[in-house]
């Protein structure tokens, strides 16, 4: 079977539409529930963001992240909320320290929407994608970048990464996660447009130097 360009957007725009009006029937379906404990960044978050070199308010203001007090589950973490059409459908949490659990995210009863399914950011996606595997990391390169929640992407992950005809993915330095952004490039090879495999010299996105992060945006992001 021939396919023509103009075919495939059409089918890809009709698949669209049907795969939008499947997710808001899940929307009206399910309702979120935010842990124990949130509220306003208090002066620990705030320390740990600055240290990392990220604006606490910008974050705030662009993000919508909140912290989390003493609570019975989650205390002292950074809550990130995960928007889809520009609604909370799911959460994560990020902790202060990068020892253990870094990420501990939503529970599917308290979620609306699979946080997997999703991709981190994609709201503010335009042109072009910069995939990263943390939500921290994606919030120090700024919109324009997305993340997947760490090396276990899922399918519906990769296609949603697919669609756009610019894609770089930039994870972190070390051996395993090079392993596994060559893995996600093989895996969308197939579709159309351009993938790019970046390795950056810091050991993530979210710890790079400003110089670093403008250099990305500026020739990744469109």
């Amino acid at each position: 079977m021939e396919m023509t360009k103009q075919s495939y957007k059409t089918i890809k725009e009709k698949l669209g539409e049907i795969n939008y009006q499947t997710k808001q029937r899940k929307l009206a379906n399910k309702k979120l529930q935010l842990p124990h404990g949130l509220g306003e960044l208090l002066p620990v978050h705030k320390k740990y963001l600055k240290n990392r070199g990220l604006d606490p308010e910008k974050l705030k203001k662009d993000w919508g992240i909140e912290g989390i007090g003493l609570t019975n589950r989650l205390s002292w973490r950074i809550f990130i909320p995960i928007h889809q059409y520009h609604q909370t459908v799911s959460w994560t949490t990020r902790s202060l320290s990068d020892e253990g659990l870094r990420y501990i995210s939503a529970k599917p009863e308290e979620e609306i929407i699979s946080a997997h399914s999703l991709l981190f950011g994609e709201d503010h996606v335009r042109h072009s994608i910069v995939v990263t595997e943390g939500p921290l990391d994606a919030m120090k390169i700024g919109f324009g970048a997305a993340a997947v929640f760490g090396l276990g992407y899922s399918k519906s992950q990769i296609l949603k990464i697919a669609k756009y005809p610019s894609r770089t993915i930039i994870f972190d330095s070390e051996k395993e996660a090079q392993k596994k952004a060559r893995k996600l490039c093989e895996e969308l090879e197939c579709f159309p447009g351009e993938t790019t495999r970046v390795v950056i010299d810091a050991k993530d996105p979210g710890s790079a130097k400003e110089k670093e992060i403008k250099l990305i945006r500026r020739s990744f992001i469109k």
